[in-house]
């Protein structure tokens, strides 16, 4: 991934130094004309012609070089700068999509069908579908408001609940003052519960 970031900001720098300085086929081959010349003097009159005529090449050149030099560097900035931009761009996007995913996979309804067909829910379960959220997601305020509210119910006598020792009543009262999230309740004592309190959730209804 680094290798092919550098290349991409050296090809970018590179793209921006030669455009600005309008280089083509024509200048490259004066340019590579001028080098001729430089070499086939000293092969010809010999190293100190072939000093001279760099020399003066040099001069010629020099002001082109000093110029292609800082707009390279400019460019290796601005290159980055717009990678980064890209990349943030990219970024801020794939949040976006993943943020899309995550509130629609949130907003998801609960199976009616199957939950309908349950005997008995916790009333951890049954506080989401209250709210008429998939038992299976996360708690939200609204539903840890009904889950509170069920505790108390059931700490009142006002909910019959499941227990899980229903021989025991020592248990029992201590169940009764200690309800849990996984606490169960059956079906028909929830519709019971929300007749009382005058409530219809969706998930109670027969059809």
């Amino acid at each position: 991934m680094a290798g092919n970031y550098w290349g991409r900001v050296l090809a970018g720098a590179w793209d921006k130094t030669w455009k600005p300085l309008d280089w083509n086929r024509k200048k490259f081959g004066v340019a590579l004309l001028a080098v001729g010349t430089i070499i086939v003097a000293g092969l010809h009159f010999g190293l100190a012609a072939m000093i001279t005529s760099a020399a003066g090449a040099l001069w010629i050149a020099a002001p082109a070089a000093f110029a292609a030099t800082i707009l390279f560097a400019w460019g290796v900035v601005e290159t980055q700068a717009k990678l980064y931009k890209e990349l943030d761009q990219w970024s801020g996007d794939q949040i976006g999509t993943r943020d899309a995913k995550l509130a629609k996979y949130a907003e998801r309804k609960p199976n009616y069908i199957a939950v309908r067909l349950q005997h008995q829910y916790s009333i951890g379960a049954a506080s989401r579908l209250w709210v008429d959220r998939d038992p299976n997601l996360r708690g939200t305020p609204e539903s840890q408001t009904w889950c509170d509210t069920f505790v108390s119910a059931i700490r009142k006598g006002d909910l019959r609940f499941q227990s899980r020792w229903p021989n025991d009543n020592a248990m029992i009262r201590h169940e009764q003052q200690n309800p849990s999230f996984n606490t169960m309740v059956s079906r028909e004592e929830f519709k019971r519960y929300a007749a009382l309190i005058g409530s219809d959730p969706p998930f109670l209804r027969d059809a």
